[in-house]
């Protein structure tokens, strides 16, 4: 009696076998680039919600009758970092745009500039580095232009938020930048938004807006406003004249090759800390 074909199960084939090894594999190589990301902090994951608070304090929670209610931590600016200098003197600055969480020290090691590359504020290795001022400019006296990066990182921190300036109304709902020394708090206006890159040497007729940082004259001080505006993504309706000091932000964006988005801001004349107003007129008075 002869055998039945259809009744015998059909072994797998050698295209069967070829599929089940890609699959494998693809799902290796997304859980090794998810590994990656976590340990790197370019991914976040949701933590488990806290537990609300009862209303019964635990033991000792509480101050002792006599004892001096425990300070609350300052959250200026200027506060935070002149604690931080105390402990690095490379804290030379603190920027903070309302309503974003661009709130940082900035830093400023003259002997190895990109020291904060790779590390934070304390000095620490971070793979989020600091926010630092480039090499070629000058903190005391100022450069006409500081020109200051951080990275773009995925969770958030650091630079991150500049990317949303590539909408209009994110410009609208937040068009300064504080900038803190240890003399105060200082305004700056957004004059452009635009998207660049880092230019290879041999390429010509190019803006390297990263190459800017003092002007010998009113012209290249106008060359380098009128580049930013015309290279702008939209029209702030803000601009800067030769005296002016500027601040540019620049960070990573991933469009292109080495690419970088880039917010420049004018200091708004009259826009200084009070205190420093305040000690500036009693000199005047004294004089």
């Amino acid at each position: 009696m002869k055998e039945n074909n259809e009744d015998r199960p059909q072994k797998p084939g050698a295209r069967q076998y070829l599929t089940a090894a890609v699959l494998v594999l693809a799902v290796l190589l997304l859980g090794g680039v998810v590994l990656m990301r976590l340990l790197n902090g370019e991914i976040v994951l949701p933590s488990s919600p806290s537990p609300k608070p009862t209303a019964v304090s635990s033991p000792g929670s509480d101050p002792k009758p006599g004892e001096p209610t425990p300070t609350p931590q300052p959250t200026d600016a200027l506060s935070l970092l002149t604690a931080l200098h105390a402990e690095n003197e490379d804290a030379v600055g603190w920027i903070r745009i309302e309503g974003t969480r661009v709130d940082d020290p900035v830093m400023f090691n003259q002997e190895d500039p990109e020291f904060y590359l790779t590390r934070g504020a304390d000095g620490e290795e971070n793979v989020a580095g600091a926010l630092f001022i480039d090499e070629g400019c000058s903190v005391e006296p100022r450069s006409a232009n500081l020109l200051i990066h951080g990275h773009n990182m995925l969770n958030g921190s650091r630079f991150h938020d500049l990317l949303a300036y590539k909408d209009k109304e994110y410009f609208d709902e937040h068009p300064v930048v504080e900038y803190t020394t240890l003399e105060g708090t200082e305004t700056y206006e957004i004059l452009a938004v635009f998207l660049s890159r880092v230019f290879g040497e041999d390429e010509t007729y190019v803006f390297r807006y990263y190459r800017f940082y003092d002007a010998a004259n009113s012209q290249e001080f106008d060359n380098y406003v009128e580049s930013c505006k015309a290279s702008a993504l939209y029209e702030t309706g803000v601009t800067a004249q030769y005296g002016d000091e500027l601040l540019t932000l620049s960070t990573c964006e991933y469009t292109r090759i080495d690419g970088r988005l880039v917010v420049v801001a004018r200091h708004a004349a009259g826009t200084e800390d009070e205190t420093k107003t305040e000690a500036e007129a009693e000199t005047e008075t004294t004089a």
